[in-house]
């Protein structure tokens, strides 16, 4: 067997760091690791351990890590030293974490700075001393890790060696409400090692290339991680789903084996509507697994990767290894009923079907299945009576997965035994889930089960019988959950029932509440949209940006009438906006083909998506400044609007280069189809779909081709980025726009000048029955905010005479959770430095301050002798709203 000579399951990655120091281990974030970069840090971590952290052979090491490379160099330090590593779900919250921190015993606790909050809850309910230790930040009550990284050694420990030992405690859900821990030995691992190189073709093509977007801390994530650096390969790591960014990293990495959890995720990726811009031919092997794949994921597999075979494997924590079934382009061409199958054994390993009373059934009957190989567990970590009752007495596993045979020894799933759900990838098991449910005070009964889920693949679903008299919406139930719960947990669907049903014995029928559940399950769904008015009738759908920036989504809105259908902005042009919208739109019946765009403005985040949505019919709407900065800015350039005049403000070009950077990382910016033809609309134009009249404002500012659109026979106004509830629209100059806020300052007044009018604004939370006297309000905020801001920024001209623009924004009080300008994220900071350059525009034009340029950077000075009160500071109506 491969790695039979091994004892210490780090024992194969060291042998590839050995072989090829120079080789690429990792990719994260654009950045490449050798396998000897990649030691000389697992060797630090190790030295943390044993000498900072006092960890001894045996001594258990939790990580609360999301999909890094440290979650590896952890891993590999604590093998390395004889440690047991317990991973845990960064998805768990406080309550969980603590009670895993507990379950196994760690003394040791190592997170990212992203969890410092979550781990200082959980701290409270730990029952002994933890030594935690803070990766990419400081944290209370926490080591900066990488300050004690920096002075420890980077030799190579003393390598522990003792297969029988364990070397993982993997944590799984309980069917009795509680997590079990799949205690695992080095042998277990290594075995598992063999099992899976081999079934994925690794060990017979080292140096593969693999990418991984499934949870590192997931059995199957680490079973991946550990495959790649036993054969010397390369780990591209996928921080989370992005379909472009996956897109971008195969093409570039030329990567030969991927896996993307669940199944339902490569249904995204392969609808993608700009896959057909990247190369995806390097791909070998496609692996899929945690939940069953479909004909329509198949077939979008294959069709997108031209030279790439399908690999479903079916496996638990607890076994280690499991089954495996190549899928070929034969096999769906002739329609095998083996595409229904989860394949044979893999090497190692052996399944049989036994009934009730442990006698195997013949060919086709459906019974328990049973494993046994050396990859199995050795227990469930403290929990002997759980263990007794896993395994037989000659030592096969129980798996609680329902299945039969057919001749040719393949092997197909029929149901679970034990109840547990598959949602996304995570498993859930119902008890756990039923037991928080019962615990609500409104709650007599429930009953929570699998039901399939077209994001998910398999959901969490509940039957809920209400207290007499009680009042509950699934969004209560939902919220009780989340409070104890991690949210994947929570069911997605929720459906009452008045009686359930049990008998004296207090049993239920699950199969008549199922049928209910079925008949009351489309009112159930979630939801992609909101109704915000009946008449006219208007949708919000709330369109996701891309993860990683300051916006969380943009409000589309569709008002709909029977004659023609208007949309007002898309979301960006982006896959997770795309996915969101599309299938709203779908949900809503909509039909492009009688539907127009109205776009409040030329940004991205509201335009992007117009062209892949229209149809040919589709008239879409922009005014005409904008569509002139549209068409310069250019499709494939970024910021381009703005890259002059920061540098003329001051704005390092070190930092240009890293928002540049940051900017590729967050959008990779494949070619998404843009307008090529503009219907312009202007100040006083009016639109008219179906018995609705709707009036184009102009409101330059934000941009200056701005436009809002009112419904004034109905009090509504649709306001783009001219007016946020919960944050200042972001100011910055434009070219041959010499004051873009005074610009906006007016427009302001513009829209509160038209009389009390419901706001539906561009992001943010939408309360559709808010008063009409809210925009008013708002809008006085907003007057007086900028009056503020004008009055700060004048004061730093006059304390730093000369200073440039990116001086004085530093000088800035800003509503943002950071304390220094370096700690800033990039994205923020040049929107600061934007929204400053607006500001001493303005002041330019009041005859505030002056500027100065030297070698092309602006200086700005005070105007010596000027009254600002004599000036009308600010803005000639904004003084005392």
């Amino acid at each position: 067997m491969e790695f039979a000579e091994y004892d210490n399951v780090a024992q194969p990655f060291l042998a590839c760091v050995r072989a090829n120091p120079d080789a690429c281990a990792m990719v994260f974030e654009g950045e490449h690791i050798s396998y000897g970069q990649m030691n000389e840090r697992v060797n630090r971590f190790a030295h943390l351990l044993r000498e900072e952290a006092a960890v001894a052979p045996g001594d258990r090491v939790a990580y609360l890590l999301p999909n890094c490379p440290e979650l590896m160099e952890v891993y590999y330090a604590a093998q390395k030293i004889g440690a047991v590593t317990v991973p845990l779900n960064f998805k768990l919250i406080a309550r969980e974490v603590g009670f895993l921190v507990n379950a196994s015993g760690a003394e040791t606790l190592v997170f990212a700075a992203q969890f410092a909050d979550l781990v200082a809850e959980a701290a409270l309910g730990f029952e002994r001393p933890v030594r935690c230790f803070c990766v990419g930040g400081a944290a209370e009550g926490a080591v900066d890790a990488e300050e004690v990284l920096a002075r420890c050694a980077s030799d190579e420990p003393l390598m522990f060696h003792e297969d029988a030992a364990l070397s993982r405690i993997q944590y799984t859900g309980g069917s009795t409400g509680l997590p079990k821990g799949a205690a695992r030995t080095h042998r277990a691992d290594l075995v598992e090692l063999a099992s899976v190189t081999a079934s994925n073709g690794m060990a017979a093509n080292p140096g593969s290339i693999a990418l991984v977007q499934c949870p590192l801390e997931h059995h199957g994530g680490h079973s991946w991680f550990t495959s790649i650096f036993a054969t010397g390969g390369t780990l591209i790591i996928c921080a989370a789903f992005n379909a472009e960014r996956i897109l971008h990293d195969i093409a570039a990495y030329g990567v030969t084996h991927m896996i993307l959890l669940p199944p339902t995720t490569y249904e995204r990726l392969t609808r993608c509507p700009v896959i057909d811009q990247y190369d995806l031919s390097s791909v070998r092997l496609v692996q899929s697994a945690a939940g069953a794949t479909t004909r329509s994921m198949i077939e979008g597999v294959l069709a997108q990767f031209p030279n790439a075979e399908l690999n479903y494997g079916w496996g638990q924590s607890e076994s280690g290894t499991g089954t495996s079934l190549r899928i070929t382009r034969q096999m769906l061409a002739e329609d095998s009923p083996l595409l229904g199958s989860i394949g044979r054994p893999m090497p190692y390993a052996s399944l049989k079907i036994v009934d009730d009373e442990g006698r195997e059934v013949p060919v086709g009957e459906v019974g328990e299945a049973l494993i046994k190989t050396e990859a199995v567990m050795e227990c469930y970590y403290g929990q002997p009576d759980l263990t007794a009752a896993a395994f037989t007495a000659d030592g096969w596993l129980r798996t609680g997965d329902m299945m039969s045979q057919d001749e040719a020894g393949y092997f197909f799933m029929r149901s679970r035994k034990k109840d547990m759900v598959k949602s996304g990838g995570e498993n859930v098991f119902v008890a756990e889930v039923e037991n928080v449910l019962r615990a609500h005070p409104a709650i007599d009964d429930c009953l929570v089960f699998g039901t399939s889920d077209p994001v998910m693949g398999e959901a969490v679903a509940a039957v809920v019988q209400p207290a007499p008299g009680a009042v509950l919406t699934a969004a209560d139930v939902q919220m009780h959950c989340k409070q104890t719960l991690a949210s994947y947990k929570k069911p997605r669907y929720v459906v009452f029932m008045d009686d359930m049903g049990r008998d004296s014995a207090g049993k239920v029928r699950k199969a008549r509440i199922e049928e209910y559940f079925n008949a009351h399950k489309a009112q159930a769904a979630p939801r992609l949209h909101e109704k915000l008015s009946d008449d006219p009738e208007i949708y919000l759908i709330q369109v996701p940006f891309s993860e990683g920036t300051p916006i969380d989504f943009t409000n589309a809105y569709l008002l709909r009438t029977a004659e023609r259908d208007l949309l007002i902005d898309t979301g960006t042009s982006h896959e997770a906006s795309y996915s969101v919208l599309s299938r709203a739109l779908e949900e809503l019946k909509v039909d492009m083909a009688r539907t127009d765009i109205f776009l409040t403005h030329f940004h991205i985040d509201h335009l992007g998506l117009a062209a892949a949505l229209a149809a040919p019919t589709t008239r879409i709407y922009l005014s005409a400044p904008d569509e002139v900065l549209f068409r310069a800015r250019g499709e494939a350039s970024y910021r381009g609007t703005m890259k002059r005049r920061l540098i003329e403000e001051g704005f390092p070009s070190e930092d240009l280069e890293v928002l540049a950077r940051t900017d590729a990382r967050l959008i990779p910016r494949a070619q998404w189809p843009m307008p090529e033809v503009f219907e312009t609309v202007a100040d006083g134009d009016v639109l008219s779909i179906g018995p609705y009249t709707l009036d184009v404002v102009a409101t330059p500012g934000h941009t200056p081709g701005h436009l809002c659109l009112a419904v004034r026979d109905h009090d509504i106004v649709f306001l783009g980025d001219h007016v946020l509830e919960n944050t200042s629209p972001n100011m910055a100059p434009f070219p041959n726009e010499p004051d873009s806020l005074g610009d906006y300052l007016t427009s302001l007044e513009k829209i509160d000048g038209l009389g009390p009018l419901r706001g539906f604004m561009g992001h943010g939370a939408i309360d559709a029955k808010a008063p009409a006297s809210r925009l008013h309000e708002r809008i006085a905020w907003l007057l007086d905010h900028h009056r503020q801001r004008l009055h700060e920024v004048e004061a730093a001209v006059a304390a730093y005479p000369g200073a440039t623009g990116t001086e004085i924004a530093k000088t800035i009080h800003w509503n943002i959770p950071y304390e220094h300008w370096d700690e800033v994220p990039i994205i923020q900071r040049w929107i600061i430095v934007g929204e400053t350059a607006a500001h001493l525009d303005h002041l330019l034009a009041q005859g505030l301050v002056s500027v100065e340029k030297e070698q092309g950077t602006r200086h700005y000075f005070p105007v010596a002798g000027k009254d600002a009160d004599e000036k009308g500071r600010g803005h000639g109506h904004d003084s005392d709203r």
